[in-house]
């Protein structure tokens, strides 16, 4: 693979301020990167607490900038980070900071090897499906999406059911009675979609996962249908 020369960190700031190791697991990759003549941008709120304002940067801006995201902080940095990169077609790097971590490649411990070995070109990418997702109003499209894990169409308010029309290709598959409906990827079909019951799918599985929340049947289940 090409060897990395420019890297964007993106940190977790609540993260950052709360554990100590975080912060000094980020000083470390800049300083490490530094030494390796790479130049390195940082989200903007959390490069000013590094001590590093001149390097912070939107975190739009560091897809557009970076050959390689680096983030430090859960799932949902990860997942908020995979939807700005993904349209640059940027690879991200997942640092497990001690908590659930699905999608972290890597610990703590591991970070420095990792990154030696990134900037050297020696890694390969593990492609994932993504989901794009359009709300249209009057023909038009009123909002888009993009998703790692997973696309929900739920009930704006409280004590209120949902009648979900599911089609796939425009044919009809399904009419649920529910509170709602999640398409997963392959990624997320561990995620809300198996707390709602839905299967666990290989991420290399080219698959959707459809499953209703909390359909009012006994006979309501997931459903997996081909991602072509």
């Amino acid at each position: 693979m090409t060897a990395v020369t420019v890297v964007g960190l993106n940190v977790n700031v609540e993260k950052l301020h709360a554990t100590p190791e975080v912060a000094r697991l980020a000083r470390e990759a800049v300083s490490l990167l530094e030494e390796r003549g790479v130049a390195v941008w940082i989200n903007r709120e959390s490069a000013d607490a590094l001590g590093h304002a001149a390097r912070g940067i939107g975190e739009g801006e560091l897809a557009r900038r970076a050959g390689v995201i680096v983030v430090f902080g859960g799932d949902g940095t990860i997942l908020r980070t995979a939807r700005a990169a993904a349209p640059q077609g940027i690879p991200i790097l997942g640092v497990n900071l001690g908590a659930f971590g699905f999608l972290a490649e890597v610990t703590g411990a591991d970070l420095e090897r990792a990154l030696h070995r990134l900037l050297g070109g020696d890694y390969q990418l593990d492609e994932r499906m993504m989901l794009r997702a359009r709300v249209e109003q009057a023909g038009r499209t009123a909002q888009e999406f993009l998703a790692l894990n997973d696309i929900v169409v739920t009930k704006s308010g409280y004590a209120r059911i949902l009648k979900v029309r599911t089609a796939v290709n425009g044919e009809h598959l399904a009419t649920h009675l529910a509170d709602g409906m999640i398409v997963a990827t392959p990624t997320g079909s561990t995620a809300y979609s198996l707390s709602a019951g839905g299967p666990i799918v290989h991420p290399a599985v080219d698959v959707i996962v459809l499953t209703p929340i909390c359909a009012h049947t006994l006979n309501a289940r997931a459903v997996v249908v081909s991602g072509a």
